[in-house]
This record gives C-alpha cells, structure tokens and sequence, in this order.
C-alpha cells in the first residue's frame, strides 16, 4: 500500500527538476543573506566537472548522453552545458565505475532558466543502483526529488522513494518558501543536496526547501534528466563529493580540517555565498571552543604562474579570515598564509585532483 507523506520544510534527493518561474522583489543571493545556511559540502571530491578547454558546439567530454542533445557553449565567457528547447536530455557523469555513490554525498549545481511558466520544462535527477547505471526517464530508480518551478508561485519540491522492487512507499510535495522566489531574468541559483543513509536535504541558493528521512539504500549513482519544451536550460559546476565529518572531530584527530566548501570567484579573493555553510561550520566551532586558533591557509592548482598563485592564495585566506572577524571571531586567533599550488594533495592532472588542490584548509596553532 502506497503511504503519502507531505513534507514541510526540507526535501531528500534522488530526483530533482525544476524550472524558473521568477516571482518578484526578492533578495539576490549574498554573503549576507546566506547568513544561515547550513549546508557543508563533502569531503571527498568524487565527481568535478570544470568545463574549460572544450570546444562550444560539442558533446560535453565528461557526460555520457543517455538519450536527447546537450553541448558546451560560452556563457558570458565561461562554460556551461546547454540544453537547447525541446532537448528531452537524459545524461550522466562519466565515471569508470557506475557505483561511485556512498551512502552519504553532497551534490552541487548552478541552474540558469529563463522560463515564464510552469508546466512543460524541468530538471530531474534520479538515484540508481549500478545495475540501472542505462537507465532514463522514470524507471528504475531509488528515490527522487522534483522541483515544479524553481521560482514563481507556483514553485514547489516532490520528493518519491521506492522500495527496491520499484514500489513507492511514500512521497510528497511542499511549496517554496516565498523568500525563494527571485524575480530576476538571468539569475544563476545554486542547488546542494545532501544524503546520509536515509536522511536526505535540498537546498536552492541559501534556502533549505525539503527534507525526508525515508531515503532508500542502494542509490549508487545519478542520472540527470531534462524536459524544457519553452526554454533552454543551462548548468554549470557540477560537483559529487563523498562524507562530510564534523570539523571538530577532524581538527582534533587531524590537526586541521579541510575545508572544500569554501569558494572563490574565478582569479579572485571574492567568496561565492555558497561558502557561508562551511564558515558558518568553522565560527560555530570556534565560539563552542573558545581555546582554538587556526592558520588559515589558501591552497590554488599549479594552473598559472606561481608568483600570482601564491598572493591569490594568500587574498583567498585573508578574504576568510575577514569574513570570520565580522562574525565576532577575535582576530588574534587567526593568522594567514598563502602557498599557492607548493603543497598540492593530489597530481594535477585532473579536474577533481585540481578540484582537490583548491582548498583552504584551518591548521590548529
């Protein structure tokens, strides 16, 4: 028997779709607004596509194209994937092995859709075992969330997860909250989803808008799904990452906590709002733990020269550490080092190894 659960505030992942329907007079994303958010990315970079170097009009190099059109094309001069009207896309990251999913992992994206109405365009991602790594649109999946709209008033999150039969057990669907809706044409929104065995989160910019605790096991993999009849839909920055351990529990086993959330402009010291779920993470630790103090430290790939990596670097962690003193952190606690790309963590030849190398990283003093 099919058991309906409504969900209220937040939503798990497996499929997600949506379509921008932009309502009006609401805040764009800022460091600012992103006072509260929570979200803190993995640990363990499985998945980075950083699409620099290809070709515009071509098949993306890193997706595996299941059915339907996509291409790279220059956006205000940077990559993206463009998926054209009418596309009926279904894709996947391309992996040497299908079941690169643990049972807890983030997943990131940034979403440009121009659209006016609701029905007839969405984004969906739906969570696989390996064994259905082939297949698309609707069967064989794990779980699901679905955004109808991913602003407008009609904007909304559905979330359905399945037995592994194929059977639902249980679903839903929640309104956005208004304070999600972003009136403005062109507007990038960020998407994090975030799965610890069956618990699972959606967040789009800094709002969590979903969460269910009835997340199936046996999700290995993720497929990526569009119906866009009325506009075309533009994604950039896709990223997997694996785990996520308490940072304090990382600084005193380790000595230092990693951080792979915190993020930059490209070539700049400017902190993308995202980063706020992992600065959030690092002041709250500090003020619990009044007797820490941290090195903060800037790490770049070895892309570019060594010289502007190394000041590049230094601006990012004094970007951090200003960003911690607003927050009520005293500034005796923090000092900031640059190295560049002089302590790499993982051979460069690879957008996830480079992914790797770009860190800023809190070394206990």
């Amino acid at each position: 028997m099919k058991r309906i659960i409504i969900v209220s505030i937040t939503v798990l992942c497996s499929f997600l779709s949506f379509q921008s329907v932009f309502a009006q007079g609401n805040e764009q994303p800022s460091i600012k607004s992103y006072a509260n958010y929570d979200f803190v990315p993995g640990d363990k970079i499985i998945f980075h596509y950083d699409m620099a170097g290809e070709t515009d009009a071509e098949i993306p190099g890193r997706m595996a194209v299941n059915d339907g059109s996509v291409e790279i094309q220059t956006h205000n001069g940077e990559k993206v994937l463009f998926i054209p009207i009418g596309a009926r896309l279904s894709m996947k990251p391309l992996m040497k092995d299908e079941g690169y999913l643990p049972e807890q992992f983030t997943l990131e994206f940034d979403v440009l859709a121009n659209g006016n109405d609701v029905d007839g365009s969405a984004i969906d991602l739906y969570f696989r075992s390996k064994e259905d790594a082939n297949a698309a649109w609707s069967g064989a999946c794990k779980y699901y969330v679905r955004f109808h709209s991913i602003a407008g008033p009609a904007a909304n999150v559905e979330f359905s997860i399945y037995r592994p039969d194929g059977s639902s057990v249980g679903g839903g669907s929640k309104s956005f909250p208004e304070a999600a809706i972003i009136d403005a044409p062109d507007t990038w929104r960020h998407v994090a989803i975030y799965v610890n065995k069956n618990i699972g989160k959606v967040y789009v910019d800094q709002h969590r808008v979903a969460i269910a605790n009835q997340v199936s096991s046996g999700a290995r993999m993720v497929t990526f799904e569009f119906l866009n009849d009325n506009h075309p839909i533009l994604i950039k920055n896709i990223r997997i990452a694996a785990g996520g351990s308490d940072a304090y529990q990382k600084v005193i086993t380790d000595g230092k906590y990693v951080a792979y959330g915190i993020l930059f402009d490209v070539n700049k010291a400017t902190l993308k709002p995202e980063s706020m779920g992992t600065i959030n993470e690092i002041a709250k630790m500090m003020k619990a733990h009044p007797e820490l103090k941290f090195e903060i430290g800037g790490h770049t790939d070895s892309d570019g020269s060594a010289d502007l990596n190394k000041k590049l670097s230094l601006d990012r962690a004094e970007a951090v550490k200003q960003q911690l003193v607003s927050m009520g952190i005293a500034a005796d606690r923090l000092t900031t080092q640059g190295y560049g790309s002089s302590k790499p963590v993982a051979d460069n030849n690879t957008p996830e190894n480079k992914a790797k190398n770009r860190r800023v990283e809190f070394v206990k003093k």
